[in-house]
């Protein structure tokens, strides 16, 4: 979760801690996918990579277009093949609109 919110504050300025998650989760702001989503990441509960390495046949799904083994952060940080910054575009529009008091400067202020 910290390498996540890190990354949003470097991408767009946004600022987020966990609390604000799961405070604006309580009250029904963050809709039910996308809640979900965020749970399964903060518990590593996505199957992809390692996870496919344990199922016989399966193995080959454990990579990425790119031949790297696949995790969350490859898949919407890392990897070009994915078009990550899409979702990164749509999350600040998103967090600007929906948490505007968690926006802070990047410049350590």
């Amino acid at each position: 979760m910290e390498k996540t919110k890190n990354e949003l504050l470097q991408k767009t300025g946004v600022c987020i801690t966990v609390n604000d998650i799961w405070t604006n989760n309580e009250k029904g702001i963050i809709p039910p996918k996308i809640s979900d989503f965020l749970w399964k990441l903060n518990h590593n509960r996505h199957k992809v990579g390692t996870w496919f390495l344990k199922i016989r046949g399966w193995e080959n799904r454990a990579h990425c277009k790119c031949r790297k083994l696949e995790t969350i952060d490859h898949i919407i940080m890392e990897c070009p093949l994915n078009k990550g910054h899409k979702i990164w575009e749509y999350m600040e529009s998103e967090w600007k609109q929906t948490f505007p008091k968690t926006q802070c400067v990047i410049n350590g202020l």
